[in-house]
């Protein structure tokens, strides 16, 4: 898996894509009509940039991935996620006047531990899910 991948600048620019418009929906429900989205919605970010990625690479290597590339692509997307993540919770962190320096430690580990099983195994399930579903489209 080369990592100049076509497949993976997809995946990039499909995430940044869709974390800027979450986030525009997110502020344009609340502003508009005092509305707040699930913080749950968020995992639309993870899900649908894996996905396309699963498709891309059936439309890319006209099969579906093997057990063990689709890990190796996954590890790679939860690369990225993660660096995007830490990126962008630094920044709210910051934004945040110190509001989130009263949680407690046992809290955060609690957080970082499923949002990271979340993170890990999203990628894995959905870009095998993207695959398998360009390949019935396909047939």
């Amino acid at each position: 898996m080369p990592f100049a991948s076509p497949i993976l600048f997809r995946f990039v620019w499909m995430m940044l894509l869709l974390i800027v418009v979450v986030f525009a929906v997110s502020v344009a429900l609340e502003y508009l009509l005092n509305y707040q989205i699930s913080a749950g919605t968020g995992i639309v970010v993870v899900i649908v940039p894996a996905m396309d990625a699963g498709q891309q690479f059936f439309k890319l290597a006209g099969r579906a991935p093997e057990q063990g590339e689709a890990w190796r692509y996954a590890a790679v997307f939860v690369a990225l996620n993660m660096v995007v993540g830490c990126i962008l919770a630094g920044l709210v962190v910051l934004a945040s006047g110190g509001i989130f320096f009263g949680i407690g430690l046992s809290m955060l580990l609690i957080v970082g531990v499923v949002v990271a099983l979340i993170y890990v195994l999203a990628p894995r399930l959905f870009f095998g899910l993207g695959a398998r579903q360009a390949q019935k489209v396909a047939a």
